[in-house]
Parts: structure tokens; sequence; C-alpha cells
């Protein structure tokens, strides 16, 4: 028996606009029986273990979100159809249907403008689905309702993460601090799982288990990290940097500063009073009597960095002051000061966070101190980083930065200043830089000013390193120069020819150790480079 749900009863149910429920073979009541779909208040919720929101294809994992049926033990597969940017799965309806899909969600344009088609391909597979106005507004609010449920019966907390530079750095390394406390109780994003598909991504993958859920959180313009904070009742924040980025949606820093402040006042408009802010955060009058940390400051601080070589090997060295305490750091890896300050954030916030209080040197402390930065010290930075992120790969004489995944003039300015300490330990550098996108008004002076900071690199090490841009950005400076060791590309497939005609030669010249650094916006798709030097040169 076909049954329609009208608008109302399901507006009343899901708190959002829906036009209708369908189900071909089921009335309603009976659906959820058939799902065993539990009863939360007003509300008939589905609570998800898993989703993937690719959009491009459909696989047996695409889009899905499973429902465990406690009877059976079996899992029920829910297709959400998503419209992306350039992919739109409600194109492949056919195909999802031909799947093991028990419940497909679908968008209400879709529908009206294919009502038969869908009705009758429904009937031939005999299966459900439910047309909703927006489905990534559908995610979200089961989101929010998860998460409530989920802290109904469990003491969970929510740590969200936003910054113009930064935030998976400081997840990583709040995750990896966390887990050091309580091992596997604690869940993270994955990747940059980090927009309104993505998050809600990462809160169907906790359990009654998880202590703690730490949420990376992007922005692309204002009421985004509002939007986030909210589907995800977070209850702590860390805003890791304020700088030039996405400044082509909000404007300006002061732009910039408004929005990833979003986050702040979700938490203050709850009563929930307790983030880290960075020094340049434009503090509100409103934010100084919250139970705020703005870093570094006097108490909390890291001096005296540097990058040293010890037989063949780098090291990052380091001081942290914390409180009373006063420790000298060396890292196995290469670090730059925009990591370390996110691992200061991070330690400062689990410290204030489980109530260590490590500056007060208890005695009773002292093993706890010795373990914990035994591990900063050998295991914390192993996987702070991610692909394409300030990753550190080497083939033969070559030594390849690899941090091509993003750019903005801050992330820009702390990859130079590694390379500036690095370049004395090489035999010649070359910098791959491509441009540095969504600056609006402010590209022109923002590349002007980077390009500034590389002409100083090739000007104290003259002969020894060249600089190779990329993009249309680089292309408008007139910087009016006469040198050899300055070279342009419109973009990076004119850079691959370039590379395989002329440069081969030398960088596979083994008596001479290379260093090479990548750094672009995403959409400069330099990891082209980074991937012809490492599987073809």
């Amino acid at each position: 028996m076909n049954s329609i749900i009208t608008e109302n009863i399901l507006k009343k149910r899901f708190y959002f606009k829906v036009s209708d429920f369908i189900d071909i073979d089921y009335d309603f009541v009976n659906i959820l029986e058939k799902f065993n779909i539990e009863k939360y208040t007003d509300h008939y919720i589905l609570f998800p273990y898993s989703i993937n929101t690719d959009t491009r294809v459909f696989s047996e994992n695409l889009n899905l979100i499973d429902i465990l049926n406690k009877s059976s033990l079996k899992f029920i597969k829910i297709f959400i159809c998503i419209k992306g940017e350039n992919f739109d799965s409600h194109n492949f309806i056919n195909d999802i249907l031909k799947k093991d899909i028990d419940l497909v969600i679908i968008e209400d344009n879709f529908y009206k403008q294919n009502q038969q088609q869908i009705l009758n391909l429904f009937k031939v597979y005999n299966k459900a689905f439910i047309v909703v106005s927006n489905s990534v507004k559908y995610l979200g609010l089961i989101s929010r309702i998860f998460i409530k449920k989920i802290k109904q019966d469990n003491d969970i907390r929510i740590i969200g993460i936003t910054g113009s530079a930064g935030k998976t750095t400081t997840k990583n390394l709040l995750f990896n601090l966390l887990s050091f406390f309580f091992n596997e109780k604690v869940v993270a994003s994955k990747k940059s799982f980090n927009n309104e598909i993505g998050v809600p991504f990462t809160i169907f993958s906790i359990n009654k288990d998880t202590q703690y859920l730490i949420l990376e959180m992007g922005m692309r313009g204002f009421n985004q990290i509002e939007y986030l904070a909210n589907i995800s009742d977070i209850d702590y924040g860390i805003i890791t940097s304020i700088g030039p980025a996405h400044i082509l949606q909000v404007g300006n820093i002061t732009g910039v500063n408004k929005a990833k402040g979003e986050l702040i006042e979700y938490l203050i408009k709850n009563n929930k009073n307790f983030f880290i802010l960075p020094k340049e955060y434009k503090i509100k009058e409103h934010i100084k009597n919250t139970n705020s940390i703005i870093l570094p400051n006097k108490n909390y601080y890291i001096f005296k960095y540097n990058i040293i070589n010890q037989e063949n090997k780098f090291l990052t060295t380091f001081y942290l002051k914390f409180g009373k305490i006063l420790k000298k750091f060396e890292i196995k890896t290469i670090l730059s000061k925009g990591i370390l300050r996110n691992f200061l954030m991070a330690l400062v916030f689990i410290n204030k966070l489980i109530n260590l209080n490590l500056e007060t040197k208890e005695k009773i402390k002292e093993k706890l101190i010795l373990d914990l930065f035994n591990f900063i010290e050998n295991d914390l930075f192993n996987q702070a980083t991610e692909e394409n992120r300030f990753n550190f790969k080497i083939k033969n004489n070559l030594f390849i930065l690899d941090d091509c995944y993003n750019s903005n003039p801050l992330s820009m300015k702390e990859n130079l200043n590694v390379i500036y300490k690095l370049i004395n330990y090489f035999d010649k550098a070359y910098l791959v830089i491509g441009d540095m996108l969504e600056l609006g008004k402010f590209s022109k002076f923002y590349h002007k000013l980077i390009f500034n900071k590389i002409y100083n690199i090739l000007e104290t090490n003259k002969n020894k390193v060249e600089a190779i841009l990329v993009g249309s950005e680089f292309k408008k400076i007139k910087y009016n120069i006469n040198n050899n060791y300055i070279k342009h590309f419109e973009n990076v497939d004119n850079l691959l020819e370039y590379i395989t005609l002329n440069l081969k030669k030398e960088l596979n010249y083994f008596n001479k150790k290379i260093l090479i650094d990548i750094k672009a916006s995403r959409a400069i798709q330099l990891e082209k480079v980074v991937n012809l030097i490492l599987n073809e040169l």
C-alpha cells in the first residue's frame, strides 16, 4: 500500500521542510518497524554508522548511511543523493536501485521533475524513498539529533577547530595527545572532512564509548562555521590562526575574524566558555569575561626554534615554556613554527580540559609528565601532517617538501621560513610555488609580498636557488627583474613538460643534494609535479 505522509507531519518530526515520505509497499509505521528505527521524542531518527559522499560514481559505499537493525543485526543501507559542485548523484538513481539499498533520500526538485519515472522505478525495485527539500541539510539535521541522543546517554565532549591555517595539524596533534590518555575513545575528522558533508561524516562514526570528538571546521563564507557548530553541538573551541584566507568570500581580514569567530559566538551563546584563541584574533568585549586562553602568552610559549642536521638526519629543536616547566625538545623531523604553535595550542587545551595542571610540577605527576614528554619527543609528530601537507619525501638525491594541498599567505610564509633554514644543507634548491587563490582584490598585494620573500631567498643564496612560479596571479606581478633563476609557467602542464625536457638530467645528478619545495593552492594541481618527480624521473 502506498502512503504519503503530509508535509506538516514531517515538518513537526524533522523540523525542516520535507515534501513527502513515500514508500511503495509499506505504510509509515511498518517501514519504521521494518528498519527498526528508534523513536526519539517526536523524531523518528536514523542512527547512521557510516557515510561516503562522493557524488561522481556509484559504488557499494557511495553516499550510504548504514542503520543497524538490532532485531536482525542487519545493517540497513540508506543512500543519500547529494548534488555536488560538479556531479549530482540523483543522476545515478537507476544504478543506485540495482544495488543492495533499502532506502533512498532524494531532493524535492528532482522528485517533482521526474515523479512518475521515480515511482515506477522504485516500484520495480521494491525500494522505499524519502523526499526532502535539501539532502545536505537533512544530513545536518540528523547529525544534530544524533549528537543530542548520544549526549543524553553518554559523557561525550565535542571540540570544534577552525582557523586560517593549521586546522588539520592541530586536530591531528590534539587527537594524538588525547589518545595518549584515553586510548581508543577519541574520534577525529578524517583527512579534511570539514564542511557541511564532512562534519556529519565524522559525527556518524562515533559510538557510545567515544569520550572525545574532534571536528575540523572549514570556512567558505559567513554563517558556515555557525552552522557546523550548531549541527555538532560543540562544547569547546580552538581558533588556530587568523590570516588572509578565503578573503574573496568575506571581504578582508576583519571578515575572516568575524567568520572564524562564529565558533566562539556559538559557545558563548550556549554558556560554554572555554576556548583557545590566537594572539592575532580581535577580541570583543564580551569575550574578555570568558574562560578563554590567548596563545602564545607569558606563561605558555615556544622559543629558540631551529632546524639542524646531524649525521644526514634533520632535527627540529625548541624550548617549551609551560608555566613553571622549561623543557628542551629534539624532534626527529622537520617542523615549521606554525606546527609548533599548533602543538602549543593542543597541549594547553588538553592540560586545561582534563585538569592535568602540568605547570604546577606536582611530585605526584612527575612520572606522568615524563611519559608525556617522551611521547611528545618520540611519537606525537609522526602523523601530525597528512598527504600533500608539509610532507617530506626522499628519492635518491632529492629531498622534496610536498606542501601542495593548499596555500594562503600565512601558510606560504611558514613554508618559505623553513626553506630558508634548510637551504644551507643542500647543493641546489628549487622553489616550485603556485598561485594562492581566493584572495579577491588583495591578490596582487599578497602575491607581491610572497614574491619579495622568494626573491630575498634567491639573493641570499645566489646561483644556488631557482624559483619556478606557476599560475596567472604570479604572472600579473611586474617584478621587472632580469633574473635567469626565476621562471614562470601559465599552468602545471607546461611546467611538467619543462621538467621532463630540461630538468630531468640535473635532478638525477646524484653527486648533488637537491631540495625541491612544492606549494600552491589546491586548484593549481602541483601534486602532478610531486608524482612526476617520484614516479617518472
